[in-house]
């Protein structure tokens, strides 16, 4: 795992990881994602008035996904998708899930993947995060490998602050 950090803050240029990889299995390339409280992995959107305004959907640029680098092709496809999760005063609880998006991938370029959102506009008192699966695929869309990471900061709409997690209301002012 220390060797995957390492590599994908050499490829990235840099970027901070400080998203939270929670699972893995098979065999996976380099990924990176922005998200440091300076520069929050998602966005927490808000629609409604003023002191009343509630979760309306999660904003998540998509991370840099490389191929494989071992193996004997040079490129192939991966796929991210974003799980909306709701904490249930116990547990964190998946409420909603996005198709996955692909693109095809080097081991010196990353896919070409696009920001995704993920929507939810149920009323709830608890927080919502978001959790991202990324996958390497055979020709056959088969997995050979996937992570699965959880972002750890948010930057909320409504006012600017960045906090671990998206609040289902704004509190009022």
């Amino acid at each position: 795992m220390t060797l995957v950090l390492l590599a994908s803050l050499a490829l990235s240029g840099g970027e901070t990881l400080a998203a939270t990889q929670v699972a893995h299995s098979g065999t996976t390339g380099v990924y990176s994602f922005t998200d440091t409280s300076a520069s929050p992995g998602a966005r927490c959107v808000y629609e409604g008035n003023m002191g009343s305004e509630e979760f309306n959907h999660a904003r998540v640029p998509a991370p840099k996904v490389y191929w494989l680098s071992t193996g004997p092709s040079h490129s192939g496809t991966v796929g991210w998708r974003l799980k909306l999760q709701h904490w249930n005063g116990h547990s964190w609880a998946t409420v909603r899930t996005t198709s996955e998006a692909r693109g095809g991938a080097t081991r010196t370029h990353p896919a070409s993947l696009s920001t995704r959102n993920v929507h939810w506009a149920a009323p709830h008192d608890h927080s919502y995060r978001v959790e991202v699966k990324i996958r390497w695929m055979t020709p056959d869309a088969e997995t050979i490998g996937s992570v699965l990471v959880v972002i750890d900061h948010y930057r909320r709409t409504y006012d600017r602050s960045v906090g671990a997690s998206c609040l289902a209301h704004v509190p009022h002012f």
